[in-house]
């Protein structure tokens, strides 16, 4: 982004991390998982599906649900680990605050 132009050169970009912090969680459902990811003989063919078939593709790879309280920072490397919220069920709103961040030489940058 255009804005953010003076600092991108400030920031290891290779590592950039998701993150996320509850503020209220919901009845049921609204979790984080992370999926495990596949076999190196099978990426290929998983980076050729649509968004849509991806999640059903990784599951028999095995995932990881993180069970997450309100106010528990969830850090982790979204774009090297698929992941999903599952859906949120009952009357409570799940509310949740989240951005990006990357590594510099003397601190943490982070956006949303």
């Amino acid at each position: 982004w255009a804005g953010m132009a003076a600092h991108a050169s400030q920031m290891d970009l290779s590592t950039q991390l998701s993150f996320y912090l509850p503020l209220q969680t919901a009845e049921a459902g609204g979790e984080l998982v992370l999926f495990h990811p596949p076999p190196p003989d099978a990426r290929r063919a998983m980076e050729q599906l649509p968004f849509a078939r991806a999640h059903e593709a990784l599951e028999p790879h095995g995932f990881t649900a993180v069970p997450v309280g309100v106010g528990d920072l969830i850090m982790f490397d979204g774009g090297r680990w698929n992941h999903r919220v599952t859906t949120v069920r009952g009357d409570r709103t799940r509310w949740t605050i989240g951005g990006f961040a990357a590594p510099g030489p003397s601190q943490l940058f982070h956006w949303s």
